[in-house]
This record gives structure tokens, C-alpha cells and sequence, in this order.
């Protein structure tokens, strides 16, 4: 919406959104209890680690932002990386916040095999459409 202001008019309010990693990371932190959960990887990495990237995605409308966000899954064996995607998934499928949550219609991409390319350590790969909820700003 465009606002034509006059001098006297107040400014129109500031409509933000929440930092959608920080939102999923806190998320899945409180879900996937001894797995790290983080928007880096750290060195060393752990054996069992879940990398939150928002990827893309814009503005649906006024009150709603449409992130697309990566997850990318680590673990030991291969079978324990799918295990841990496919878990990832389950939970996503249930996520409803204040900040945010997943629309029925939300999964871009479901688990995929995609090797770690500095270590062909075994990891699986999600992305999903995390729906969030606009915030007022201070001005």
C-alpha cells in the first residue's frame, strides 16, 4: 500500500517479520532433544547436526512473510541422516508458533541424499516454506 503523508500526518506503522532461522532454530531445538541445531556448521562439526539456511522466499501480503528455508541433515551412518531428515520433516509438519508456523501446502522439497562435498560425509536435505507472522516495529 502506498501513503501519500501531509505535514502533521503521522507516519504509517513499520511491519516486520521475524528472522525465520532463529524461529525454526529454536524450534527444533526444543524438539530434537542431543541433536545441535544451528544456522552454521561448527569445526568440528558434530556427528549429528541440523544447518537451517533461509534460502529464499518473499512477502505474501501485509501480514505474512513466505521464507523458504533449507535443513540440511548430518549424522554418522547415511541411514541415521535420513532418520534425522525424516524426523525433521514429522516435526515441521506440526510447527505452529506466535512467530510462524508451516502450511499444509509448505514442503518445497522432501528429504533428499545430497553428500557432504567437503567430506562425502553422509547428509539429507529438506526445504520447506516457513509461513511467518508480521510483528509491529518501533519506529
Amino acid at each position: 500500500m502506498n501513503y501519500v503523508l501531509f505535514a502533521g500526518d503521522p507516519p504509517p506503522e513499520l511491519v516486520g517479520f521475524p528472522d525465520a532461522e532463529a524461529v525454526v532454530v529454536a524450534y527444533l531445538k526444543g524438539v530434537l532433544a542431543g541433536t545441535k541445531v544451528a544456522t552454521g556448521v561448527p569445526n568440528p562439526r558434530p556427528d549429528r547436526l541440523v544447518k537451517v539456511t533461509r534460502t529464499g522466499g518473499s512477502r505474501r501480503n501485509v501480514a505474512q512473510d513466505d521464507a523458504m528455508v533449507t535443513l540440511e541433515c548430518w549424522d554418522k551412518e547415511s541411514a541415521d541422516a535420513a532418520a534425522l531428515a525424516n524426523r525433521v520433516r514429522a516435526h515441521l509438519a506440526n510447527f505452529d508458533t506466535v512467530d510462524g508456523y508451516m502450511p499444509r501446502d509448505g514442503e518445497v522439497s522432501g528429504p533428499q541424499f545430497f553428500p557432504d562435498p567437503l567430506t562425502s560425509n553422509p547428509r539429507y536435505q529438506l526445504t520447506v516454506i516457513v509461513r511467518l507472522r508480521a510483528r509491529l516495529l518501533e519506529a
